[in-house]
């Protein structure tokens, strides 16, 4: 009878351990077998897109000088050639260059450039013993979200967001570039002011790639000025912010286009009346 108790008493032991063994195999393996599938799935995605994808690029650790245009188009057999707007030692602005590329498992995929390619690696390059962080580039990034038109990265030192848009056309790089330094071109006054709804709110300096304000915030009975550093890239019709920016609560604004008659970049996002003019 002591026996029988004894047992009976060990049965739920046996049966919580083996249970806790067996939830661990299954979610282990589990775990496992949805990375690899997660790594086959982006492959195919990044390899999918015949003429390539356009790369919004942030160095500098807080995007601080603003954002580069790149294109990369990839194969399913680990290749990928590149293309910058960006000179470098040995290539002008809009060649390129194909080197090889892996996407590996670390807590998740991961999207390495681990092979040398200067279009690249350009930005991740120390400056010396003084600066070894150079232009502070990644050259890995994190899959935060994966769709066939988009693709979402975190760089995985810095930080830094990389937005990759699928290209639908053909796109000569060159010719590209050369739109994006237009832009560059005619726009390039030193301080703009910002407008909403007509209302002039601050003036805004033009610093590398970035658009700096300051504008007065009241709370209460106490007021404090606000600054921010909105980096962006440009386009060939304009410019894009890193992220949207939410103006006091009241109006967002990411998407720009540059009025050469007005001097502005004009606000092209729904209910967003907001321009960065220079009068």
């Amino acid at each position: 009878m002591k026996k029988i108790l004894y047992l009976l008493l060990l049965l739920p032991f046996f049966s919580l351990q083996s249970c806790v063994e067996d939830e661990k195999d299954i979610f282990d393996a589990s775990a496992a077998e949805r990375i690899a599938a997660a790594m086959k799935e982006y492959r195919a995605t990044l390899a999918a897109a015949e003429n390539g994808w356009l790369l919004a690029y942030y160095p500098e650790k807080n995007h601080s000088v603003g954002g580069y245009n790149m294109m990369a188009k990839f194969t399913a057999d680990g290749y990928v050639t590149l293309s910058s707007e960006v000179a470098t030692r040995n290539y002008a602005a809009g060649d390129t260059v194909t080197s090889q590329y892996e996407i590996i498992s670390d807590m998740g995929p991961v999207l390495t450039f681990n092979a040398y390619n200067e279009i690249l690696h350009h930005f991740t390059e120390p400056n010396g013993s003084a600066d070894v962080d150079g232009m502070a580039g990644d050259y890995e990034f994190v899959f935060m979200d994966v769709k066939p038109d988009k693709i979402i990265l975190k760089g995985k030192k810095y930080d830094n967001k990389l937005v990759m848009t699928r290209l639908d056309e053909p796109v000569d790089p060159k010719a590209y570039y050369q739109s994006i330094a237009d832009m560059e071109k005619k726009s390039s006054y030193r301080y703009y002011n910002l407008y909403i709804q007509g209302d002039t709110i601050c003036q805004a300096s033009l610093v590398e790639r970035t658009l700096e304000i300051s504008y007065e915030v009241i709370e209460a009975r106490d007021t404090t000025i606000q600054e921010e550093i909105l980096a962006f890239t440009f386009t060939p019709s304009g410019i894009k912010l890193y992220e949207p920016f939410t103006f006091k609560g009241k109006v967002t604004m990411e998407n720009f286009n540059w009025d050469n008659e007005k001097s502005s970049f004009i606000c092209t996002d729904p209910d967003a009346d907001v321009r960065f003019g220079v009068h």
